[in-house]
């Protein structure tokens, strides 16, 4: 009974984490593609600084969830609010229409210069995957976080191969970028409400 309840938690954390990490990377997808559409640069570095940025990222969530847990133990439904209130603000950002920022590359750059510039470029567009990301590993076993980072580790894999193949199929781009513009907020906003009611805060 006890194994079955541990399996059953390990499944959820896996389906949550490839949930909050599609969410919170629509946006993160055209920015590789961009990067992968300069002639200049080689795939490898931009596939190495992508993962380098995430690494960052999740380190961070992680280290702030431990903060929460020791800080509002009791109160962790209450970090559902962060996936719920990034909802809402990228819903404001998309009836607002805002552009995507410009991917610049020097012809001239290096290998080092190009991971560093890939690198620093997910880590500044990771706002939203740090308040994601924190109450998802909040409360969590040390196993199921392990998880989570292997999830999060492959699906940078995929991002990038997906965002590499993209450019031969520039027909699908604007649909998603349309479509993911809108369904992301909702599923974040979805997201939050389960953490909120997973860690039992409307109970109390």
């Amino acid at each position: 009974m006890i194994v079955n309840a541990q399996i059953k938690q390990m499944i959820t954390a896996a389906i949550l984490a490839i949930v909050a990490f599609a969410a919170t990377n629509i946006d993160g997808a055209f920015v590789l593609l961009a990067f992968f559409a300069r002639p200049n640069v080689k795939d490898a570095h931009i596939v190495v600084g992508t993962y380098i940025g995430m690494a960052v990222l999740v380190i961070a969530a992680l280290l702030l969830s431990a903060v929460s847990v020791a800080l509002i133990p009791n109160e962790l439904g209450l970090l559902g609010a962060l996936p719920a209130l990034i909802g809402l603000r990228q819903l404001w950002i998309a009836w607002r229409e805002r552009g995507d920022g410009i991917v610049d590359i020097s012809p001239g750059a290096g290998a080092f210069e190009i991971i560093e510039l890939v690198a620093i470029r997910t880590v500044a567009n990771g706002g939203d995957n740090i308040a994601v990301y924190i109450p998802l590993f909040a409360g969590r076993s040390l196993s199921a976080q392990i998880l989570m980072c292997l999830v999060f580790a492959t699906l940078v894999g995929v991002w990038c191969l997906g965002a590499s193949q993209m450019g031969e199929h520039s027909n699908l781009v604007a649909p998603i970028r349309r479509w993911g513009r809108w369904i992301t907020p909702i599923v974040l906003m979805a997201l939050g409400v389960f953490i909120f009611f997973w860690n039992g805060q409307l109970r109390r």
